[in-house]
């Protein structure tokens, strides 16, 4: 699928279906930027540290990539994970000690 693209958002949803004629919208306003970090696998469960500190409390998701081992750009398979039931999350922003 080109161009997938996986995000929440809070916004407002419509659906028009009559007839022949169908057509759905989403509208959403936010200043916000994904960032990704990936954590190489080595053997351990952690704990990792989180490099962007400018992160908003609550709103990370997390999830395990299965890469191809040669081209490392092939994804073979994502897993998601839960907060609390698959890992804990401490929020640390320096600035807040």
């Amino acid at each position: 699928m080109p161009g997938q693209y996986n995000r929440t958002a809070t916004g407002m949803r419509a659906h028009y279906a009559q007839g022949p004629l169908l057509g759905n919208v989403f509208a959403t306003y936010d200043n916000l930027k994904q960032v990704i970090e990936e954590y190489p696998a080595n053997g351990t469960s952690g704990p990792f540290a989180v490099k962007n500190n400018t992160a908003i409390q609550n709103s990370e998701k997390i999830e395990i990539l299965v890469r191809d081992k040669n081209p490392l750009g092939i994804v073979k398979r994502v897993i998601p994970l839960m907060r609390f039931e698959d890992y804990s999350f401490t929020f640390f922003r320096p600035d807040s000690v």
